[in-house]
C-alpha cells in the first residue's frame, strides 16, 4: 500500500512538474531523480531477499517519501545552485567507502560550518556533526539522498580526479546495495568549464586564493588571483583558455605535477570580477574576496595610500581558513 502511495505521489508530481517553467538543468535533474526513487519503489518489495530482511531496508520506502516532505524542491530545481555545489565538491567533497562492507557516503569537511548550513539548508537532508579536531562534518548517507548525489554528479564532474573516485565509489554503492541501482541517463551538459554557469564559483570556493601582495623594491601592489592543482594540466588550460582564446590574461607555470593558474592584469582582473557578480561566492572565502575587491577598486581610483592598502593586503586572507581536508 505504501508503494502504491508514493507512485501515486511520484506521477502526480511528475505531471505537475512539466507544467512549469524551470531552468534546464534543474528540470533534468528532477525527472532523472523522479525516476530514479520510482523504480526504487518498485524495486522495493524485492529487498528483504537482497539484504535479508536487515531493519535499515524495510524503512527504505517511507524514507523516500519523507525525502520528497523535507527537500526543498523549489532549492533543487535552482540551476546556480546545483552547478555551484558540484563545482565545490570537486575541490572540497569526499567520497567515503568503508574498505570491509563497501557502505558508501558522501562528505564535506570544513572548519566553518556556515557553508555547510547552507548546503544543507538548500538541499534540505543531510547531517552536520561537530568533529573533535574543531572541524564540522557535512554527511549524506541515506539511500534515497546518495541517489540525489548520484544523479547529480553523474556526467557533471569536470576533474579527471573527482571522475575516478566518484566512479570508484559508485562501484562500492552497486556492491552494497546489491546492484539495484536503475541504469541512470548521464548529463549531456558540455563538460568543459564556461563562464556562464556557476560551477567555477563553486571551484573557487573551494580552491580559489586571492592575494595583493607588495611589488619588489617597488611601492606598489600586485593584485593575483590564482588556482593550482594537481595532475589536471588539461582541466587547467582549459580555464586559461576560457578566460581568454588569446592565452594573453592569464599565466600557467608548471612546478612537477603541479599546475598553477593565475590571472594578475586589471583586464583579467575585471572579468573574473565580473563573472563573481554574476555567480557569486558562498563559502568564508567570500571575506578575502570582499578584502581583495577593496583593494582592487583603491587602485582602480588612483589611491596612493599604501598604509590603508598595505593593511588590507595582510589582512586579506585572515579569515580564510584552511578549511580543505583532503581525501
Amino acid at each position: 500500500m505504501l508503494s502504491i502511495g508514493i507512485l501515486g505521489f511520484l506521477v502526480w508530481a511528475q505531471d505537475g512538474f512539466k507544467k512549469q517553467t524551470l531552468p534546464y538543468a534543474g528540470k533534468d535533474l528532477y525527472i532523472q531523480w523522479l525516476n530514479l526513487a520510482q523504480k526504487s519503489v518498485l524495486l522495493s518489495n524485492q529487498q528483504e531477499t537482497f539484504f535479508e530482511g536487515s531493519s535499515e531496508t524495510k524503512t527504505q520506502s517511507s524514507s523516500i517519501k519523507k525525502t520528497f516532505d523535507s527537500a526543498k524542491l523549489d532549492n533543487l530545481l535552482n540551476s546556480k545552485f546545483l552547478e555551484w555545489f558540484v563545482g565545490f565538491t570537486e575541490g572540497d567533497g569526499s567520497f567515503i567507502v568503508d574498505e570491509k562492507t563497501h557502505r558508501v557516503s558522501f562528505m564535506i569537511t570544513q572548519k566553518d560550518p556556515q557553508v555547510l548550513n547552507y548546503i544543507k539548508n538548500t538541499l534540505g537532508f543531510g547531517v552536520i556533526y561537530k568533529c573533535k579536531d574543531t572541524y564540522y562534518r557535512y554527511t549524506i548517507s541515506k539511500y534515497e539522498h546518495l541517489c540525489f548525489i548520484i544523479t547529480l554528479f553523474s556526467g557533471r564532474l569536470k576533474l579527471n580526479k573527482t571522475n575516478n573516485r566518484f566512479n570508484n565509489w559508485l562501484n562500492s554503492f552497486t556492491i552494497y546495495y546489491k546492484n539495484i541501482l536503475p541504469d541512470l541517463q548521464k548529463s549531456s551538459e558540455n563538460l568543459k568549464i564556461n563562464k556562464n554557469s556557476a560551477w567555477l564559483s563553486g571551484f573557487i570556493d573551494a580552491e580559489g586564493f586571492f592575494d595583493a601582495p607588495l611589488r619588489s623594491g617597488r611601492l606598489t601592489t600586485c593584485m593575483r588571483f590564482s588556482i593550482k592543482q594537481a595532475y589536471e594540466k588539461e582541466f587547467m588550460l582549459q580555464l586559461r583558455d576560457m578566460w581568454d582564446i588569446n592565452k594573453k590574461w592569464g599565466h600557467i607555470t608548471q612546478i612537477k605535477h603541479i599546475t598553477i593558474y593565475s590571472m594578475d592584469t586589471m583586464v583579467s582582473l575585471t572579468h573574473l570580477i565580473k563573472y563573481l557578480n554574476e555567480y557569486p561566492l558562498h563559502s568564508n572565502k567570500k571575506f578575502a574576496y570582499q578584502k581583495w575587491l577593496n583593494i582592487f577598486n583603491l587602485i582602480q581610483k588612483g589611491s596612493c595610500d599604501l598604509t590603508e592598502i598595505r593593511m588590507l593586503a595582510q589582512n586579506i586572507n585572515k579569515l580564510e581558513d584552511e578549511d580543505i581536508v583532503q581525501e
